[in-house]
């Protein structure tokens, strides 16, 4: 016996096309989703990214760090003198007052805050406006963090035996960093060396 379908037509082509849209909607559902996966996984790595340099940000803030920056510029600081003071060195003659000893003995008392930018000779006898005599004189200049770091340094030198008289100069300067201001001090020293009292010549080093 032959079967009849009895449904009619337009109800067969509407299933199908009910069927079909069924299957579009759920591959735009995956395609929708796969697009998604691409998308969202460089924004992840990214963000992950931006956590790490925000914590690695956090850590340098870490005081400890700052401490080791200071470290660092002090280390360059009293590398740096110790170039000035051999090419000083290297440069002067014997009838110089500015021995390596001497030298020495004048950096020897900087406090730990204060550094040396350059170092002057000057072997002509200048008379001081504190001391009757004419004197050759030692000329220091640099920065230190604070007023009392100066005036401790010629209080010190002042007891050193050659040395005849001290004249000092200071400019106050402010800096900034992070917000928190700070007085960084430039000096200017002049050492009238008397060179009978006790200075230390060339022969004996």
């Amino acid at each position: 016996m032959k079967d009849i379908n009895l449904m009619p037509r337009e109800y067969i082509i509407l299933e199908k096309r009910r069927k079909l849209g069924i299957f579009i909607f759920i591959l735009i559902i995956i395609v929708l989703a796969f697009m998604a996966v691409l998308v969202m996984a460089p924004i992840r790595i990214i963000n992950q990214k931006k956590q790490t340099l925000a914590q690695l940000n956090a850590e340098l803030k870490n005081p400890k760090y700052e401490i080791i920056d200071e470290l660092k510029v002090e280390l360059s600081q009293k590398q740096d003198e110790k170039t000035l003071l051999n090419n000083l060195i290297s440069q002067v003659d014997y009838n110089t007052i500015a021995s390596r000893t001497t030298l020495d003995i004048l950096t020897g008392h900087l406090p730990p805050d204060m550094y040396i930018s350059s170092i002057t000779v000057n072997n002509e006898y200048i008379k001081s406006s504190n001391v009757k005599n004419e004197y050759p004189y030692i000329r220091i200049k640099g920065a230190a963090n604070s007023f009392r770091a100066i005036s401790d340094y010629s209080g010190q030198l002042l007891n050193v035996p050659f040395i005849r008289d001290v004249v000092i100069n200071t400019t106050a300067e402010s800096t900034a960093k992070d917000g928190i201001s700070a007085d960084h001090i430039k000096y200017d020293i002049i050492l009238y060396v008397d060179k009978t009292k006790g200075s230390v010549n060339h022969n004996e080093e």
